[in-house]
C-alpha cells in the first residue's frame, strides 16, 4: 500500500492474455498467471462482449468472510474500464467522494450498491478521479447458499 509491501487479508491471483504483460498493484508489480483457465476466458468473453471492451488482465480476489474487506481505495488510472463480477455472498459496495489534499470537502454522500451474487459493476471515466472505493463489507453472519442464487 503506498509502494510498501504489505501482506493483504484476501486471497489473490492474476492472469493476463499475454506471458509478455505485467500489472501493478499498489506500487507494487504484480505476479501474473498465463494462460488464463477456461472458464475465466468465457467469462471475461461474456464481459467484454456485454461492455464492447477488451481486457487484458484480470484479478480474482477472495474474501473469506465479513472480516475481510479492501479499505478507501482508488485504483490506478491505466485501468480505464474496471468490470467486477461479484459472485457469492452479497456484499455492498460503496463509493466515497475524493477529495484531494487541500481541496474544499464536495458536499457529495456515500454511493452505495447491493451486490447479489452475478452482479457486474462497471467503473469508468472519471470514477478513478473522484470516487474512492470501500470495498465489500459484508455481515459476519452471511452465508452463501449456492441453491438460491
Amino acid at each position: 500500500m503506498y509502494g510498501k509491501p504489505y501482506v493483504q487479508s484476501r486471497s489473490i491471483a492474476s492472469y493476463v492474455t499475454s506471458p509478455n504483460l505485467t500489472a501493478r498493484y499498489s506500487g507494487h508489480s504484480v505476479e501474473m498467471n498465463h494462460p488464463y483457465p477456461a472458464l475465466l476466458i468465457e467469462i471475461q468473453n461474456r464481459v467484454s462482449a456485454v461492455l464492447n471492451v477488451g481486457f487484458d488482465h484480470v484479478m480474482l480476489n477472495w474474501y473469506q468472510d465479513g472480516s475481510v474487506h479492501i479499505g478507501k481505495h482508488r485504483d490506478t488510472k491505466e485501468n480505464q474500464v474496471i468490470a467486477s463480477l461479484s459472485l457469492g455472498s452479497q456484499r455492498t459496495f460503496i463509493l466515497h467522494p475524493h477529495v484531494s489534499k487541500g481541496e474544499k470537502k464536495v458536499d457529495a454522500e456515500p454511493k452505495r450498491w447491493p451486490l447479489k451474487n452475478g452482479s457486474l459493476l462497471v467503473m469508468q471515466g472519471d470514477t478513478q478521479e473522484n470516487w474512492k472505493v470501500l470495498n465489500f463489507n459484508i455481515p459476519r453472519d452471511s452465508v452463501f447458499d449456492p441453491s438460491t442464487a
